[in-house]
């Protein structure tokens, strides 16, 4: 999206309130919701009670915070 962006054009908005860059919301919303969704990856229970989504990467396992 370039200049201003019109009522028809689609964004996601970072938390403070301007448009994710692609990688970003690959890596912060995309991989997540599929790992969520049992389609990448496996969510597993730590010793303490949270959750760990894991997927694997092109250099190995990338584990995203709880």
């Amino acid at each position: 999206m370039t200049g201003n962006p019109s009522d028809r054009d689609l964004a996601v908005l970072s938390r403070v309130g301007r448009p994710m860059r692609r990688a970003n919301f690959r890596k912060r919303v995309w991989r997540p919701a599929l790992v969520r969704a049992g389609l990448l990856g496996a969510v597993t229970e730590t010793t303490d009670g949270r959750w760990r989504a894991e997927w694997p990467a092109a250099d190995g396992i990338e584990g995203r915070p709880r």
